[in-house]
This record gives structure tokens, C-alpha cells and sequence, in this order.
């Protein structure tokens, strides 16, 4: 499903979606055909034409914890797959995860290539990592794997964390400069 947006009919609902303690004064000056500051809602509007102009499906709309609005789009590339985040703050840099959908003789699996979040202890992670496994799970692969690298060295207490809360196994190297993930799909049909 492509979106497609149309301005002057979605602004009265999206306001009432996106703003609802301003959709009451918006519908009264409405009806006294007064002209209404609507600039925190055009931020939006920036953000519905960049996901048309980037083709992308839309999966979802959530709100991280900097209270933002985000819209969760997938894109498939080849065989690489994007779930990114738009929303007022990630128009033109979007967070992401970004992993290539592999297929061997006898096993079909996910490689997670880079996860970029832009802002951390938002929640832009677990909204991105929930609706990636979602997508995973449709793909119908066996697991899901990745690499920790020393460009992450860091972060990996808080990588640990945030991958073993989706239930991912995390194996560190013995002097803890990488490491390997893996998510398996087996055990959970």
C-alpha cells in the first residue's frame, strides 16, 4: 500500500489524530471562518510529503517518549529492508534499521546490517525493533542475526540490554570488543 496524501481533506482529522486539545478551538474557528495558526500541524504536512516522495509503506503512528508523533514506514530495496521513523524531527534523517533478508540451500534468515536512532532513550529503538520483528515474523525466516562491532563498544551495556529484552541471545567476544546476535524463530512457531 503506496500512501497518498491530500492536504485540504486529511487537515481536519489529522488535527484532531495529532492535536487533540487544539481540535475544539480549530472546529470554532472553523465555523467563524476566522484564520487559525495551524504551523505545528504543517509540521506534519512536511512530513506526509516526504513519505510520499520516498515511496515508502506506511506500518503505523505511535508516540515516542519526547511525546512526538512518529509515522513507521517499511521499504524494501532488493533484498534489504528499512523500517524508518518521519515525524516533525526526522524528515530529511530518518532512525532506522536497516538488515538484508538472506536465503541459503536450506535456511532463510535476516541479517541486521545498521541500526541508527539518531536520538537514544526515546524509545525510537523499541518502536523500531517492535514493528521489525513483526515484519521478521511475516517474512517467514528461521532467525534473525547481527554483529556488534568496536564502533559500539560504548554502548554494549545498553545494546545488551536493549536486544535481550527482545529476547535476542547477545555473545560477546572473550575481550568484549564485538559481538554476535541472534534471534531464533524456531523455538517460537
Amino acid at each position: 500500500m503506496k500512501f497518498e496524501f491530500d492536504w485540504s481533506m486529511m487537515e481536519e482529522k489529522i488535527i484532531q489524530l495529532f492535536f487533540p486539545k487544539f481540535y475544539g478551538r480549530y472546529l470554532i474557528y472553523k465555523e467563524l471562518k476566522r484564520p487559525i495558526n495551524v504551523n505545528p500541524i504543517r509540521n506534519y504536512e512536511k512530513v506526509f510529503n516526504a513519505i510520499k516522495k520516498d515511496e515508502v509503506d506506511v506500518l503505523g503512528i505511535e508516540m515516542n517518549r519526547a511525546d512526538e508523533y512518529v509515522i513507521v514506514t517499511k521499504r524494501y530495496i532488493d533484498n534489504v529492508l528499512y523500517i524508518m521513523l518521519y515525524g516533525p524531527s526526522y524528515i530529511n534523517n530518518h532512525p532506522r534499521i536497516m538488515a538484508e533478508v538472506c536465503t541459503l540451500k536450506t535456511e532463510k534468515f535476516i541479517k541486521i546490517s545498521d541500526i541508527n536512532m539518531i536520538d537514544n532513550e526515546i524509545g525510537n529503538g523499541s518502536i523500531c525493533m517492535e514493528y521489525f520483528l513483526k515484519e521478521a515474523r511475516n517474512t517467514s525466516v528461521n532467525h534473525i542475526d547481527g554483529y556488534l562491532s568496536l564502533g559500539d563498544i560504548d554502548h554494549f551495556d545498553r545494546l545488551e540490554h536493549f536486544y535481550l529484552k527482545y529476547g535476542f541471545l547477545v555473545k560477546f567476544s572473550p575481550n568484549r570488543s564485538s559481538g554476535d546476535l541472534k534471534l531464533s524463530f524456531i523455538d517460537k512457531i
